[in-house]
């Protein structure tokens, strides 16, 4: 009863972070290890009475696994690697895995709306509950509310769960100010890898006046996210191959601009973005057909708006 997984398509390493960061502030022992990049083993030599361990977990890692953690938490379940799992159904069973096979007294925190089979207590955070944080957006509201509730399942007080959320700072590539050039404001989402995701920046940000959108095609349906774009007042749209064209299909009356590099993205967006604009690179697909990884992606948008704004 010393563990606490999180899973979901978007969120959870913010989630788990933020479990993590209240853990600590509370003085509690913690390790946390997973998807978020701390290999498993070689947290081992910490172990103790009274240490407790926060997973995050994949659905890679988890399509295999028969035993789940004693409270498990589903951020949310969007269409994503649907190569890899064959289908969305195949994709969601391997993320239930998270709750399948919990014993009575375990907890589900579950903030995807779906549906599982378990036997733990179930437990939906109250989505009109406020925070104060430094996060953006409704969507963090949503993994603040995630993270209380199991951390109150672990006997944590709310009280000081909320203090130490006051205090946590944003992960990297999620939402991330890179800061003001040339009277434009730049923000890097490189980790929005699935329409979801970009629609909930686009939510948080209030203003957005230039999105660098597109990337690896991985036959998720663009169509609902083409109609929710063509609703936004969004000026002008910087489109990377392969999926950026359908994603802007619907899209009238606003500038559409095709590139193929960042060099040629960030160049488009600053000659386009008014002084006192935004700027928002948030993809809605993953990185790879022209970048090495999202981090590599980050790097060359943060290096070109300091090559290109400062002149």
């Amino acid at each position: 009863e010393r563990a606490v997984g999180v899973t979901g398509t978007k969120g959870k390493s913010t989630v788990a972070s933020l479990i993590h960061h209240i853990f600590e502030g509370a003085g509690r022992e913690t390790a946390i290890f997973g998807n978020i990049g701390v290999a498993d083993l070689s947290l081992l030599d910490k172990d103790g009475p009274d240490m407790t361990y926060i997973i995050e977990l994949s659905s890679y890692q988890l399509e295999h696994v028969t035993h789940s953690p004693h409270v498990a938490v589903m951020t949310n379940l969007f269409q994503e690697h649907l190569a890899h799992h064959g289908s969305f159904e195949a994709y969601r069973e391997a993320k239930l895995n998270i709750a399948r096979f919990q014993k009575p007294g375990d907890v589900f925190v579950n903030g995807s709306g779906i549906a599982a089979s378990f036997k733990g207590r179930l437990v939906v955070p109250d989505a009109s509950t406020r925070f104060d944080t430094k996060l953006l957006g409704e969507h963090n509201q949503r993994n603040c509310a995630l993270a209380l509730a199991a951390v109150t399942a672990l006997g944590g007080a709310e009280e000081k769960a909320r203090e130490a959320i006051a205090t946590f700072d944003p992960l990297p590539y999620r939402l991330e100010r890179v800061g003001e050039f040339g009277g434009i404001t730049f923000y890097d989402d490189s980790l929005a890898t699935v329409p979801e995701a970009t629609l909930a920046s686009i939510s948080a940000l209030h203003r957005v006046d230039t999105l660098i959108v597109g990337g690896e095609d991985r036959g998720i349906d663009f169509g609902p996210f083409a109609e929710a774009l063509a609703k936004t007042p969004i000026a002008t749209y910087v489109v990377f191959p392969d999926t950026g064209a359908r994603m802007v299909a619907k899209v009238k009356g606003h500038k559409v601009i095709p590139v193929s590099s960042m060099e040629e993205a960030v160049r488009s967006a600053i000659a386009e973005t008014p002084r006192g604009g935004t700027v928002l690179l948030s993809n809605a697909s993953p990185s790879f057909n022209l970048f090495k990884n999202y981090k590599d992606k980050s790097a060359q948008y943060r290096a070109w708006i300091t090559e290109l704004a400062s002149r």
